[in-house]
């Protein structure tokens, strides 16, 4: 492994923790409260293996077909998530290398995925995306009685396990303003209300899980309840899209 990268990110992470240290102390929560998701999207495998040698256990791909090349074969005790938009033609290998799907947004990729689980006798946890911030390029629920429905049909689905929820914040607020943040934080408390909802619709499912805040808004969404942020660019720099 290149020493430079692997200081660099490490160097990254280290910073990462001492803000989210610092978000957590403001909000009255505990460090342990939020994990770190070291999202690797358009990354080489090599970004990966040196973020696992700083200790960082959970990652986080956009694509399927990255997914299945970084982390066919990966350590036992690392954790990987898909966190982009799931095309059921692609399922098969989401379950087959995942630990989680974090953007479940139809009833029909859901069944999709049950059908794999059971194929591989695996059972996986999803995360239910919402599209807090109501924009078009974005996946995710936009009605909640839509919601609400689908996740009546998805529990009935014996090989998922239903964990909590997913959000994007608003992807162009300008956050150097008081307006740019107030939507964001506007977005994440919606996320957090359909979460209070769902607990009390459905207090067996047990959901723990809000997925909100990324490299710029992490901060906010830490305030406002996240669990688990997921951060790209502020460990490894800007996208690659020609990989």
């Amino acid at each position: 492994m290149d020493e430079q990268l692997f200081q660099q990110i490490k160097g990254n992470i280290d910073q990462v923790l001492e803000q989210l240290a610092a978000s957590t102390a403001r909000a009255g929560r505990k460090e342990s409260d939020v994990r770190l998701m070291c999202v690797t999207k358009t990354k080489p495998y090599e970004y990966v293996e040196a973020a696992y040698k700083t200790g960082a256990r959970l990652f986080g791909e956009n694509r399927v077909n990255e997914l299945s090349e970084k982390f066919a074969s990966f350590y036992p005790d690392g954790e990987v998530h898909l966190i982009g938009h799931l095309q059921r033609n692609k399922a098969k290998d989401a379950v087959k290398y995942a630990s989680s799907i974090d953007s479940i947004d139809k009833f029909e990729t859901a069944v999709a995925v049950n059908k794999y689980c059971q194929e591989f006798n695996k059972k996986i946890d999803i995360l239910l995306e919402y599209n807090t911030a109501e924009e078009a390029s974005k996946s995710g629920f936009t009605s909640e009685d839509d919601f609400f429905a689908t996740i009546d049909k998805i529990r009935e689905l014996p090989n998922i396990n239903i964990r909590g929820l997913m959000t994007v914040g608003p992807l162009y607020a300008d956050l150097a303003t008081q307006e740019g943040r107030d939507a964001v934080r506007g977005a994440f408390r919606h996320l957090v209300k359909l979460f209070n909802a769902v607990d009390v619709r459905h207090p067996d499912l047990k959901i723990k899980e809000l997925s909100m805040g990324m490299s710029s808004d992490f901060d906010i969404a830490i305030e406002e309840g996240s669990t688990i942020i997921r951060i790209g660019t502020k460990l490894f720099g800007a996208r690659q899209y020609n990989i």
